[in-house]
C-alpha cells in the first residue's frame, strides 16, 4: 500500500520536494529536446514535439489509495522516418501530489513507442488532419514523498521512494493542423500495469489534448 512509504513532511520539506521534482522535469525535457534535435538532422520523414495536459482515470479496490484525478501535464515528441512509421517517447506526471491519508505521492509514466501515421505525409497544410496510433513499452513511477532525504555519490539527494513497475502502452491522437507547423490534437491512452501492489489497478487511462510543432516535413 502507498502508505507503507510514507512519512510526515514539514512544509519546508513539501516546497524543496517541488523544486526537486521540478528540476529532473527539466531534466528530461534537454533530453527529449536533444533527441528529437538528432532526429531532424536524419532525413526524416516528419519530426514533431508536442505539450499536453490530461486527466488520468483508473478503477482501484475500494480501501486503496485513488490514481486518478488531478491535471497530468505530458511532453513528448515522435521521429517518422518511412511511409509513415517512426519512434516516440513520453513522459506524463501528475501536476500536484496527492494526498490519501497524509501520505502524498505522485504516479509518472514513461514510455516509447513504435508510431504509426496511416496516411503519412504528401503535404501538410493549414486545416490538414493525420491520425497517429502508437504502441510501445514503458513504467509506471509511484513516488511517495517521505520527510527527510536520502542521498548517494551518484543520484544525488532526493525526498522520496519509487516503486516503478512495467507497462504496455498503447495511443490514439488525431492531428489537426492550424497552420503548416503547428498542429492540436485529442488524444486517448492505455497503460497495461504489471504487478500494481499498491494500488491494485490493472489499467490506468489518460485522456487530452496535446499543442504540438512539426519541426520538419518531407514528402514521401
Amino acid at each position: 500500500m502507498v502508505e507503507s512509504l510514507a512519512r510526515t513532511r514539514t512544509k519546508g520539506q513539501v516546497i524543496a520536494g517541488m523544486n526537486s521534482f521540478r528540476l529532473q522535469i527539466w531534466h528530461w525535457l534537454i533530453f527529449a529536446g536533444l533527441l528529437l534535435g538528432l532526429g531532424g538532422l536524419a532525413s526524416a520523414q516528419s519530426v514533431d514535439a508536442y505539450f499536453g495536459l490530461n486527466a488520468l482515470t483508473a478503477s482501484v479496490p475500494t480501501g486503496n489509495a485513488p490514481l486518478g484525478g488531478g491535471v497530468f501535464p505530458e511532453v513528448g515528441g515522435d521521429v517518422i522516418f518511412f511511409h509513415g512509421l517512426g519512434v516516440g517517447a513520453d513522459v506524463s506526471w501528475r501536476g500536484t501530489q496527492n494526498n490519501f491519508n497524509g501520505t502524498y505521492y505522485r504516479p509518472l509514466y514513461y514510455d516509447f513507442n513504435a508510431v504509426w501515421q496511416p496516411w503519412g505525409f504528401t503535404a501538410i497544410t493549414p486545416f490538414h488532419m493525420t491520425p497517429v496510433l502508437e504502441a510501445g513499452i514503458g513504467a509506471q513511477s509511484l513516488r511517495v514523498y517521505q520527510g527527510y532525504y536520502n542521498c548517494s555519490f551518484f543520484g544525488g539527494c532526493s525526498n522520496y521512494q519509487s516503486s516503478n513497475h512495467f507497462v504496455g502502452h498503447f495511443a490514439a491522437m488525431l492531428k489537426f493542423y492550424i497552420t503548416s507547423r503547428i498542429f492540436i490534437a485529442p488524444q486517448a491512452q492505455l497503460f497495461w500495469i504489471r504487478h500494481d501492489t499498491e494500488f491494485g489497478a490493472g489499467t490506468s487511462h489518460l485522456y487530452g489534448f496535446v499543442l504540438g510543432y512539426t519541426l520538419s516535413a518531407n514528402p514521401l
